[in-house]
């Protein structure tokens, strides 16, 4: 066969891209990821755009040796009989324009992510910036220079003047190690936007052992929105985020600071405060129900105020094993029950963290084809849009005053996108 059969590759719905680590192609239709050869990236780039023969593939691309294009094409042809690379109706949906972003860069940037300190009292088994992950540097355990977080707030102040509302994120390390540093931040910036009618919403992300009444005033005072990170029962959040200095679980620290937050003000509590727990392991079923009917639990929960996210993925099969080991025994607990028909009724017996899981993995994975398959076929535009637009209307600042498309984007010189 010289040519792509019936239909062609015309409107081919793909996303090609290449990293460090090699070539891939993104159905779009199906929701999968292909690893591509050099050849068959170099081909597909062709045949996205309009139909061609072997021969004529061959004339296109002198650089490649004929017996790779004829089986690079070959092993295309063989992924389309196993209906991926499909060709449609389709249209790729516009991505923002250049002169959008410059705008909105220039004058319409909404909020910053500011990593006030990269100190932190606790050493969690799975932080991003304890060293073990590739993609992210070990925390340099310094704060923020007052020069420098000035010089932020500055360059938000001049690029966010047709904003009517600025967000100030606050992260680390440990933010409220930096509690004297936030707080003169936080009125710095008020002062600056203080005649323009821009409101300032400041956030904070704690890992909820630091707290004193100095901070319980300037929480109330500037509204701030409030999260710490608690896991669910003692001894599985003591199994991962212990203190430094000696090794203790923090889970009593946190708890006894939420009880004291909500003496100190119950409504403050109740609308401000936010809860984040990772699933990093299997634990103690009973301990976490107990933890997740706690009163002060409860309140948030109730007020869906509690999320709970997946461990971050070192994107290496053998780094992330115990993730695949808990998808295998969640999985083998799906399948126990008899005679379900309904998803309410499959998740029936597992615990908070097993649900929580399961809507991470199996349950985001079906919806997706679900709504892909149900709702979209046959349109003329793929339904598969990014929500996160790195660098759109937010950045983050790190504490040496580098500025960067995204928190998490820290490492590399395509992250990195200035200074302040």
């Amino acid at each position: 066969m010289n040519g792509p059969s019936k239909g062609g590759f015309t409107n081919l719905p793909i996303e090609l891209l290449k990293t460090e680590r090699g070539a891939y192609a993104f159905d779009a239709r199906k929701v999968f990821f292909l690893e591509l050869s050099p050849t068959a990236f170099d081909i597909l780039r062709l045949l996205r755009e309009k139909p061609l023969t072997l021969q004529q593939i061959c004339r296109a691309l002198p650089q490649h040796r004929r017996v790779d294009l004829r089986r690079a094409h070959r092993a295309i042809l063989e992924m389309r009989a196993d209906d991926l690379l499909v060709a449609g109706p389709f249209r790729r949906l516009q991505r923002h324009p250049t002169s959008e972003l410059r705008q909105f860069l220039r004058e319409k940037v909404a909020g910053i992510t500011i990593l006030i300190t990269t100190q932190c009292n606790l050493a969690c088994s799975y932080c991003i910036y304890g060293g073990q992950y590739e993609l992210h540097p070990k925390l340099a355990q310094r704060p923020m220079s007052w020069r420098t977080l000035r010089a932020t707030l500055d360059f938000l102040e001049r690029h966010s003047r047709k904003s009517e509302q600025l967000t100030l994120n606050f992260f680390g390390g440990e933010p409220l190690l930096a509690f004297p540093l936030i707080e003169r931040g936080v009125r710095y910036m008020k002062s600056l936007v203080r005649d323009s009618g821009r409101r300032v919403v400041v956030t904070v992300t704690s890992n909820g052992t630091v707290l004193n009444p100095r901070i319980l005033e300037f929480l109330l005072e500037h509204d701030v929105h409030l999260q710490f990170s608690i896991d669910g029962g003692k001894d599985s959040h003591d199994l991962n985020r212990i203190f430094k200095v000696d090794g203790r679980g923090s889970h009593a620290v946190i708890l006894r600071n939420l009880q004291t937050i909500h003496d100190w003000n119950p409504d403050y509590f109740r609308n401000n405060m936010w809860l984040k727990g990772v699933l990093a392991s299997d634990s103690d079923r009973d301990a976490d129900e107990a933890f997740f009917n706690h009163p002060l639990i409860r309140k948030l929960i109730e007020r869906h105020h509690y999320v709970m996210v997946e461990v971050e993925p070192h994107y290496d099969l053998e780094d992330d094993s115990e993730y695949f080991a808990r998808l295998e025994r969640l999985a083998r607990r799906l399948l126990e029950p008899e005679n379900v028909k309904s998803e309410p009724e499959l998740l029936a017996g597992l615990s908070v963290k097993e649900r929580a899981l399961y809507y991470h993995s199996f349950a985001e994975f079906f919806e997706v084809q679900a709504v892909n398959e149900v709702h979209f076929s046959g349109c003329d535009a793929t339904p598969f849009r990014k929500g996160c637009v790195p660098g759109y209307q937010e950045g983050a600042v790190h504490a040496n005053g580098d500025v960067s498309i995204c928190l998490k984007a820290s490492r590399g010189a395509n992250f990195v996108i200035g200074n302040v």
